[in-house]
């Protein structure tokens, strides 16, 4: 039910966080004790392990009517998602010259213009984009996009600010950013009951500038700050962001039917 949408996002995403919890300390510890070949070698044991899980608990679902494959709409929205994506990041890389990367974010444009034009005539577009008619569904992923975008930064950034800037290891700099995982599972239980009392709108508007705050005042800390500040305030952070995105992943189903839930999915994943 609509009406317990928050709640069920907040159960939902409190498995997701177990890597950013896991991650920053587990990595650290391994590029600054081990090698960092280990990093990417115990995935392979944790992705048969889910393998396996999941084909023994996931219940066998019945296979619903779905429309054939927009095999020409399929080929341009992936030409356009990964040409932007690659070429930016293209540009910045020394292995290849800047006009390698302008070109293919060229493509990547052309064929997002071109994919527009083909979803306008498809019967059956591989992206609904007629669901961003819904003013609700919009500012959600448009808003929900463009903010991903600072708190995808951050997970980035900070360790390369706390070992070049600040000459910590790579254990010592996990021991810190996993902190702001611990806060946004903490804020997860009580997620639902904040909406609720505060508002929807309320919440949103005013979880957004202290969440933005959040990651500007990263930009303060100093080799002479206290960690004792600095885990608090990424604490702190980890909260509002998490309540934040709560919200905002619920509110792209809230006008959604549930007949066309499927079209919104893909939408909503391809902005995140």
């Amino acid at each position: 039910p609509k009406s317990e949408l928050v709640a069920a996002m907040s159960w939902l995403s409190i498995p997701a966080l177990v890597g950013p919890l896991v991650g920053p300390p587990v990595g650290g510890f391994i590029t600054t004790y081990l090698t960092w070949h280990w990093i990417f070698l115990i995935n392979v044991p944790i992705g048969l392990i889910g393998i396996w899980l999941a084909t023994r608990f996931l219940p066998e679902t019945e296979s619903a009517q779905t429309p054939p494959l927009d095999f020409i709409g399929f080929v341009l929205s992936g030409l356009a998602a990964s040409g932007i994506v690659f070429g930016l990041s293209v540009v910045s890389l020394p292995a290849l010259p800047p006009i390698a990367g302008f070109l293919t974010v060229a493509v990547g444009l052309a064929s997002a213009v071109l994919y527009l034009l083909h979803a306008r005539r498809a019967k059956n577009p591989l992206l609904a984009l007629e669901l961003f008619r819904n003013q609700v569904f919009r500012s959600s992923v448009l808003g929900g996009g463009l903010f991903r975008i600072g708190i995808g930064a951050v997970p980035f950034l900070l360790p390369l600010m706390f070992q070049i800037g600040f000459g910590l290891t790579p254990f010592q700099s996990g021991m810190i950013t996993f902190v702001a995982a611990i806060g946004a599972i903490g804020m997860k239980f009580v997620t639902a009951l904040i909406f609720r009392v505060a508002g929807f709108r309320r919440v949103l508007i005013f979880g957004s500038l202290i969440a933005a705050a959040s990651i500007a005042i990263n930009g303060l800390f100093t080799p002479d700050t206290r960690y004792v500040l600095i885990l608090a305030a990424l604490l702190v952070g980890g909260f509002i962001r998490s309540m934040f995105f709560t919200g905002i992943n619920a509110l792209a189903y809230a006008e959604i039917s549930t007949a066309d839930t499927s079209k919104a999915t893909p939408i909503a994943a391809v902005f995140q």
